[in-house]
C-alpha cells in the first residue's frame, strides 16, 4: 500500500525506530550514552517530517528542530563532560 509521500511500512519503521532509540535513552546507565541517543532521535524525526509532513514548511522545519536540539543541548554535553573530567566516570 502506497501514499502519495511514501511508503506505509517505512513510516512504522521509522517510528518503531524513534520508539525504541527513545526507551534505549532512558534506560542507559552512562551520561554519554545518555547523549548520544538522544540526538540520534534526531535522524528518524527528521525522515518523518521530511517525507510525511504536511505543510510546504517541512525543510526550514527540520532544520530547526536540529538546531535547537543541537543547540539546546550543547550545553548538556559540556555539563556531562566535567562530570567525567572530575569524576572519573559518567555512571547514574
Amino acid at each position: 500500500m502506497t501514499n502519495l509521500r511514501g511508503v506505509f511500512n517505512s513510516y512504522l519503521i521509522l517510528v518503531t525506530l524513534l520508539c525504541f532509540l527513545l526507551v534505549q535513552c532512558f534506560i542507559v546507565n552512562t551520561l554519554a550514552m545518555f547523549y548520544v541517543l538522544f540526538e540520534s532521535t534526531l535522524i528518524p524525526l527528521a525522515r518523518i517530517i521530511g517525507i510525511w509532513g504536511g505543510q510546504i514548511e517541512r525543510v526550514p522545519s527540520i532544520q530547526y528542530i536540529a538546531a535547537y536540539t543541537v543547540g539546546g543541548s550543547f550545553p548538556l554535553l559540556l555539563i556531562f563532560t566535567t562530570i567525567e573530567v572530575h569524576a572519573g566516570s559518567s555512571f547514574i
